[in-house]
């Protein structure tokens, strides 16, 4: 079993007739070998908000994974968590191993 976390900021500069503020992303996941080389991801992230009266979006799923190499190519449902998110979408995702045991 893996665990993984990220945090990131996004500078959206100061572009004209909108008012934007500058975005922290988060995510975490955790996954799990069921096979070889399938694994049962499970994934949650979101931001701040970046526009004044709108919500922060976040959103929470699940899938499988194909492990290639040290890496694992995810593709899963994603569920918005609020009013700011998508109902629905898909996530797609590649997950390199940077440090090892």
């Amino acid at each position: 079993m893996w665990v993984s976390a990220e945090a990131g900021f996004l500078h959206l500069g100061d572009p004209a007739g909108i008012e934007l503020r500058d975005a922290m992303l988060w995510s975490i996941a955790a996954a799990r070998l069921v096979s070889r080389r399938i694994a049962l991801v499970v994934t949650a992230s979101g931001n701040t908000s970046a526009l004044e009266g709108f919500g922060a979006p976040a959103g929470a799923g699940a899938g499988p994974g194909v492990q290639i190499g040290d890496g694992i190519l995810t593709v899963g449902p994603t569920r918005g968590l609020n009013s700011a998110s998508p109902a629905y979408a898909i996530d797609v995702g590649f997950t390199v191993a940077v440090f090892h045991r």
